[in-house]
C-alpha cells in the first residue's frame, strides 16, 4: 500500500506559511518508506503533498504522485482499478487518448475529465477496485476525497482554521498544524463493548476523522460535505438456462478478480484448509501457469499448535499437495495472549487482538519475496446464506410451484433441508429466557458509571443490538454482513497491523463484480453450505477439501490459554488514570476472579485499551 498525505489551505492566503516546511517534513516522515529512501514532497498552488510509493501491480502504477494530465487536477493516493480494459475502451471512445500502458492513476484523471463535472454517475461507476485518494484542483481550491466501497484502504482527516491535513497514515495526519490529539470517548466506550468502533467516521482522536468506505469528501473554501458514492446493488435474481452456466460464470468472475490482483511476479496465498482461500490460490496458479509464471505463487498457513489438536494446517496440506503448491506453516500455539505489547503499543489505534504478535509473525513470513497477499475473505457472506426469504418471495409472488420444486430438489440431492436462517431459533430463545438471556455476554458491570451515563452506554449497548430491517429481499444476511462497517475495519485493520512492511493484502472473492453477480443468484440451491462453489471446484481441488464442511475453529486459544494457567487475564500492571475513568478496575477484577469473566472476550477489552494507553 502506498502512502500518503498532504496539507491543503483553503483560502489560498499565503504561499506557504513560515511553520509548513517543518511540519511537512514531520507528516512524510510518518510515511513508510519502500521504494525510495525517503518519501517525496511537492509544494505547489496552496498544496503541500507527500507520497511513499509501494510498486506492486498487476496493473502501470506512478512511480511520482501527484500525477496530473492539465495542471488543472492534480491526484495523490493509492489506486487498484477492476475493470481496466473495459474502461479503456469506454475513454478511448470519448476520445481520451489512453491504453494498456496508461496507469491506474491516469485512468482515474482521464475518468474525471470526461465526467466527473457533468456526468459523475458514469464518473462513480468507473471506480472500482482497491482505492483512497484525493483529486486537488487548484483553481476551484477544491479538494475531493474517494475511498473505496469494501474500505480496504484507509483515509483519514482533519480540518481546522481553513487547512485541511488527509492522508491513509494516521500518524501522518497526528502532525498536522493545529491538531489536538484529544481522545474520542465516545470511540473509547464503542471499544470497551465491542472491542472496536461501529462508527465509521470516527477515530480514537476527536479531532481526526475517518471517511467512511463508499464515501466522497468534498472540501472547498465555502465547506465540506460527505455523500454515498457507490453502494452494492439490489437487482432481481436472474435464472440461467442451464445449471452449469451458474458456475462458469461463477468461475470467469473469480478467474477476473483474481487476474486484477495477481502481479506477474507472482503473490502468497493466505491460505486454510477450507474452501474460499484454497479456490482463490487454485485460480491463482491457473493465471500464473498460462503466464508461463510457474512457481510464482506459494501459500501460508497458520493453527494453534501444541495448544490444541488444531487441524486446519492439515487440511491446507492437502490442498496444497494436490496443487502442487508450495506452503508454509507456522504454529501460534506457543505464543501467549497480549504478548509483545510493544507491538500492540506501536499501533495508531487501539486494537483488540491478543494474538497480534503472531499475526504479524505472519506477515513477516508472508512479505518474504512478495509483496502481495490473496486472501479469502468475504467468501461466506452470501454463499453461507439462507433459503427461506427466498422461498418466502417465490410464495408471495404465487409461484408455489417453483418453490416447492427447489425445495423438494434440493432434499433429494443432498438427503437433508436447506438452512433456515430465518431468526427461528432465536425468536423462541426470546420467548423461553429472560430478557437479555439470548447475548453471548452480558452487559459490562465494570464500567465506570459516570463515564456510562455521561456517553449514554447502556443505550448505546441496546442501539447496537436492535434487530434492523432486511434490505434485500432475496439475500438480507448476506447483503448486510458486507454492508457492515466490520469489514471495512478488518481490512483496514490488516494493513495497520503490517505496520511498515512492503505488502499489501487483496481480497478477490470481495470484487464488486463478483459480489453482484452473487446477490442475483438464486439462494436455492446455489447459496445452501458453498453450493455453487463446491460445484465450481470440481477438478480443481482435492474431493475431500472440496467435500468439508464448513469448520469454525476447535477452540477459542485464549480461552485454552486460561484454562492451562498459560495466561491470567488479572496479571496485568495498575490501570492508568484515564482507563479507571472509564472502567470501575474494582469490579473488573472481581470479574476476572471468576472462571467465566477470566474467559470472555468482552472482559479483556480494558486490557488491551490499557495497554495501547500506556504507550501514549
Amino acid at each position: 500500500m502506498s502512502g500518503f498525505a498532504g496539507l491543503v489551505r483553503l483560502p489560498n492566503d499565503e504561499a506557504v506559511r513560515p511553520e509548513e516546511p517543518k511540519t511537512l517534513q514531520a507528516i512524510a516522515a510518518e510515511l513508510p518508506v519502500y521504494d525510495q529512501p525517503q518519501p517525496q514532497i511537492w509544494s505547489q498552488d496552496g498544496a503541500s503533498l507527500c507520497f511513499a510509493p509501494l510498486r506492486t501491480g498487476p496493473a502501470p502504477q506512478s512511480s511520482a504522485q501527484p500525477v496530473t494530465l492539465d495542471h488543472k487536477t492534480w491526484l495523490l493516493g493509492d489506486v487498484r482499478l477492476d475493470g481496466r480494459e473495459d474502461l479503456i475502451m469506454r475513454l478511448a471512445a470519448a476520445g481520451e487518448r489512453c491504453d494498456g500502458q496508461s496507469t491506474d492513476e491516469e485512468l482515474v484523471l482521464y475518468a474525471w475529465r470526461q465526467w466527473g463535472s457533468g456526468a459523475r454517475d458514469r464518473f462513480h461507476a468507473a471506480l472500482a477496485g482497491d482505492f483512497s485518494f484525493v483529486l486537488w484542483q487548484p483553481n476551484e481550491r477544491r479538494l475531493t476525497c474517494f475511498r473505496d466501497l469494501m474500505g480496504s484502504r484507509a483515509f483519514f482527516y482533519a480540518i481546522e482554521g481553513g487547512q485541511v491535513c488527509f492522508g491513509n497514515s494516521l500518524r501522518a495526519i497526528q502532525r498536522g498544524p493545529g491538531i489536538s490529539l484529544e481522545y474520542d470517548y465516545y470511540y473509547l466506550g464503542d471499544y470497551l463493548l465491542n472491542g472496536w468502533c461501529l462508527d465509521p467516521a470516527r477515530t480514537v482522536y476527536k479531532p481526526i476523522k475517518r471517511l467512511p468506505a463508499g464515501h466522497v469528501l468534498r472540501i472547498s473554501a465555502g465547506g465540506y460535505r460527505i455523500e454515498r458514492f457507490s453502494s452494492l446493488p439490489i437487482e432481481e435474481p436472474f435464472r440461467q438456462k442451464n445449471n452449469s452456466e451458474y458456475a462458469e460464470e461463477y468461475l470467469e468472475l473469480l478467474t477476473q478478480a483474481v487476474r486484477a490482483r495477481l502481479p506477474a511476479q507472482g503473490a502468497t496465498v493466505f491460505m486454510s484448509g477450507g474452501l474460499d482461500s484454497t479456490i482463490v490460490a487454485a485460480t491463482a496458479l491457473r493465471i500464473a501457469a498460462a503466464r508461463d509464471a510457474k512457481g510464482t505463487v506459494r501459500a501460508c498457513t497458520a493453527d494453534y499448535r501444541p495448544l490444541f489438536d488444531d487441524q486446519e494446517s492439515d487440511w491446507a496440506a492437502i490442498a496444497a499437495k494436490h496443487m502442487g503448491l508450495e506452503l508454509k506453516v507456522m504454529h501460534g500455539g506457543e505464543c501467549v495472549p497480549f504478548g509483545n505489547p510493544d507491538l500492540l503499543g506501536s499501533l495508531a489505534e487501539p486494537r483488540h487482538e491478543p494474538y497480534l504478535f503472531f499475526f504479524f509473525q505472519q506477515y513477516c513470513e508472508l512479505s518474504k519475496g512478495t509483496r502481495v497477499v490473496l486472501t479469502g475473505n468475504g467468501g461466506d457472506d452470501i454463499l453461507s446464506g439462507n433459503a427461506l426469504p427466498y422461498l418466502l418471495g417465490l410464495a408471495r409472488n404465487l409461484r408455489l410451484g417453483e418453490a416447492c420444486g427447489a425445495l423438494a430438489s434440493y432434499f433429494f440431492r443432498t438427503g437433508k433441508l436447506p438452512v433456515m436462517r430465518a431468526g427461528i431459533r432465536t425468536r423462541l430463545r426470546r420467548w423461553l429466557l429472560p430478557a437479555g438471556g439470548v447475548e453471548q455476554y452480558p452487559y459490562p458491570v465494570w464500567l465506570n458509571a459516570g463515564f456510562e451515563r455521561d456517553f449514554g452506554l447502556r443505550e448505546r449497548w441496546q442501539e447496537l443490538r436492535k434487530r434492523t430491517e432486511p434490505r434485500h429481499p432475496v439475500h438480507p444476511a448476506g447483503f448486510a454482513s458486507l454492508c457492515n462497517p466490520l469489514w471495512h475495519a478488518t481490512l483496514e485493520g490488516e494493513e495497520t497491523m503490517r505496520g511498515t512492511l512492503p505488502m499489501e493484502s487483496r481480497a478477490p472473492l470481495l470484487d464488486t463484480r463478483l459480489l453482484r453477480f452473487l446477490l442475483r443468484v438464486p439462494p436455492l440451491p446455489w447459496c445452501s453450505d458453498k453450493h455453487l462453489l463446491r460445484t465450481a471446484s470440481k477438478g480443481l481441488l482435492p474431493e475431500s477439501v472440496r467435500k468439508r464442511a464448513k469448520t469454525p475453529l476447535p477452540r477459542d486459544p485464549v480461552q485454552v490459554a486460561v484454562e492451562n494457567g498459560i495466561w491470567n487475564p488479572k496479571c496485568q500492571e495498575p490501570a492508568s488514570g484515564l482507563l479507571q475513568g472509564m472502567v470501575d478496575t474494582g469490579k473488573l477484577s472481581e470479574t476476572l476472579e471468576t472462571r467465566a469473566g477470566s474467559q470472555q472476550w468482552i472482559n479483556h477489552y480494558p486490557l488491551s485499551l490499557e495497554l495501547w494507553l500506556k504507550m501514549r
